[in-house]
């Protein structure tokens, strides 16, 4: 028999974090986390003006999360608390998510990054963490060349962290993304493999 194709989302830890494809398992906890942080993320999370509204399952989102990734189009993880310092028997609870997402290969090798975390784990560098953990394995094994992020431009605990990590602005893009109703401009952020030194993933 042979074995099941390996996932290539690899279990990324940290000190405190670790980042972990979402299970069947996460269901329940995974519904009451988005939920209960719907009022935080709603002003700046972008979504597809043509879209149907949701209706497939959890089960359904999970395949296509492992499709997307095997086919290089996506890498997403579950942002968990607790990392190899804490040495976990078992994956804890969802507390946000992480994604190298719209990714490319040829003479480009480029992708952007997304993230979020509960508002009641805000503020404590967990984010920054995962993030860090995201952009290693993207500079990494996943072989990218240049990581962008589009951040709105109130959004300043998010354009914080990338700046902490390294990124620096580009300017900003007009209409770039659909959010509450609207085509938004964007903040451009940028860092490309040269510029991921171990100073940065250390600070």
């Amino acid at each position: 028999m042979s074995n099941p194709p390996r996932d290539p989302r690899p279990v990324l830890s940290g000190d405190r974090v670790t980042l972990s494809p979402l299970r069947a398992a996460d269901k329940r906890a995974f519904r009451a986390l988005v939920s209960r942080n719907r009022e935080w993320l709603e002003p700046f999370g972008a979504s597809d003006p043509l879209a149907a509204p949701q209706t497939g399952s959890f089960a359904g989102a999970l395949r296509e999360a492992k499709r997307a990734a095997k086919h290089g189009r996506s890498l997403g993880w579950a942002l968990r608390l607790g990392g190899s310092a804490a040495q976990p028997q078992a994956p804890a609870a969802v507390l946000g998510q992480v994604s190298l997402h719209s990714l490319t290969g040829g003479a480009a090798r480029q992708g952007s990054i997304g993230y979020w975390i509960d508002r009641g784990f805000s503020g404590q560098g967990l984010a920054t963490e995962a993030v860090r953990l995201a952009l290693d394995h993207g500079f990494g094994e996943a072989g990218l060349h240049r990581i962008e992020a589009l951040v709105h431009p109130e959004n300043a605990p998010s354009l914080a962290l990338l700046r902490r990590l390294g990124f620096r602005e580009e300017g900003m893009r007009e209409r770039a993304l659909w959010v509450r109703g609207d085509w938004r401009d964007h903040v451009v952020l940028a860092l490309t493999e040269e510029e991921w030194a171990p100073e940065s993933r250390n600070s």
